[in-house]
């Protein structure tokens, strides 16, 4: 049973703003942390220039990393990873997710990518091994299309196929999932069947004279007739920036195999769409929502801007040009501008968190702090550290952490609510066909990985 939102783990011998430290803290560290956190609930709100005026803080970026890693390293080992690994099923393969006894691509293969990426941390284990050879099973046997190739969207538990259609946000995470398997336990199998599912996406989808690609199809790669195979609501034909950033994350990370040029082609312009063809933010043109010519949908209720979403595409981008060389000089103003509209916007200064969403240069009306917002906030704010060297990005990243550990966490249940209401209610399924560890078993992952480059620096 989960605890109430906002409870803290137990054994805590002194905590800064929630930080783990032992038993005593310096008191300058401790002003200092507490300046970090008012200084982004002040500012947030403000137009943009201010919030991300230099920190009046005695803390080095080195000094806020330090304070960090531990309190973040506590989450991934002690909350998220405990909870996801009990939902391995040793017999059938795959993960159980509570999802109604059916199983679908998106968050199988999300946990098969959680337990693979830990392999390559400094966290990896024999029983984490175990658990991504699981999911690496059931993905082949049972979710994988062996007569047309690509991956169902949902099968039964014993694995009956149950929705066929093949929509390119699953076979986004099939690819994502597969490609850091093959990485990590050096499966060639799972790098062929990664680099098949690419082909029948280059055969099927890709769209020659807009770029991009169309997202939706029936099990044999016709395109989708109706809204029942559009498993996104869209319908079909039309193009959606959510699922063209997994696209680009999956192929970042095909590319990283190292196996096929035309990867690269395609990944330099995905870069080129979501960083420069879509950037439209908090304008007219805002929204997820596209013609197949990249023309934004004129209708008012597709024009919201998604904070989550702005914020995604920073870490994405980033580390799509990081694969690619591509000179990430080019989008910085784009980025910059991305984060500035989720803080000025969507950044709640009295509890901190980031709401879900508002109107076009509004602020936001949907209030809820959603896990996944959260988690892509941290990572976000850690890399656009890393490119810009401003330190109020690490505030932001510290200021959120301390939301997440006081309210997102559940420290009794283990992973994170769904979702945080304004009065701090929690509410929603913690697993299921659309909730795995992926987003913040990534943010947890890669930013500790990264403040721990900040530390040492």
């Amino acid at each position: 049973m989960s605890n109430a939102a906002g409870s803290s783990g137990p054994g805590v011998k002194f905590r800064i703003l929630g930080f783990e430290t032992g038993a005593k803290a310096p008191d300058a560290v401790m002003r200092a942390l507490s300046n970090i956190v008012q200084f982004v609930r002040r500012l947030a709100g403000s137009p943009p220039p201010p919030w991300r005026t230099r920190l009046a803080s005695d803390l080095t970026p080195e000094a806020i990393a330090k304070a960090c890693l531990p309190r973040v390293e506590r989450n991934l080992l002690e909350n998220i990873v405990p909870f996801w690994i009990e939902t391995t099923d040793t017999s059938r393969g795959g993960y159980r997710l509570g999802d109604g006894g059916r199983r679908g691509i998106v968050t199988q293969a999300r946990t098969l990518w959680l337990f693979s990426r830990l392999l390559r941390s400094r966290y990896g284990t024999a029983k984490h091994a175990s658990a991504a050879d699981s999911g690496f099973r059931f993905l082949r046997e049972n979710l994988h299309d062996p007569k047309h190739g690509g991956f169902y969207w949902e099968v039964e538990e014993e694995g009956a196929p149950v929705r066929t259609g093949k929509h390119l946000y699953g076979q986004a995470f099939a690819i994502f999932a597969l490609a850091e398997y093959a990485r990590t336990r050096q499966n060639q199998e799972a790098a062929r069947l990664a680099e098949a599912t690419f082909d029948v996406i280059e055969l099927r989808a890709h769209d020659a004279t807009h770029g991009g690609y169309t997202e939706a199809f029936e099990r044999d790669w016709t395109v989708a007739k109706d809204r029942s195979s559009s498993y996104l609501g869209a319908p079909p034909g039309w193009k959606q920036m959510n699922t063209h950033l997994h696209l680009l994350e999956a192929f970042t990370a095909l590319h990283d195999l190292g196996l096929r040029p035309l990867v690269r082609d395609r990944l330099l312009e995905l870069i080129e769409i979501i960083g420069l063809r879509v950037a439209r933010l908090d304008g007219p043109g805002a929204g997820d929502l596209f013609n197949p010519d990249w023309r934004p949908r004129p209708e008012r209720a597709y024009a919201r801007s998604s904070y989550g979403h702005y914020l995604e595409s920073i870490t994405l981008l980033i580390d799509a040009a990081r694969s690619t060389s591509y000179d990430i000089d080019s989008l910085r103003s784009v980025l910059v501008a991305r984060f500035d509209v989720a803080m000025s916007h969507g950044w709640d200064s009295r509890k901190g968190g980031f709401f879900e969403s508002g109107r076009p240069g509004r602020l936001a009306d949907r209030r809820d702090k959603i896990w996944w917002v959260q988690a892509e906030a941290m990572l976000s704010a850690v890399r656009m550290y890393e490119l810009t060297g401003d330190a109020a990005y690490l505030a932001v990243f510290a200021a959120t952490l301390e939301f997440v550990d006081r309210y997102q966490v559940d420290w009794q249940g283990g992973e994170w609510h769904n979702r945080i209401s304004p009065r701090g209610k929690s509410s929603g399924d913690k697993a299921g066909l659309w909730k795995a560890g992926y987003h913040n078993g990534r943010a947890m992952i890669d930013s500790l990985e990264a403040l721990r480059a900040i530390a040492t620096t």
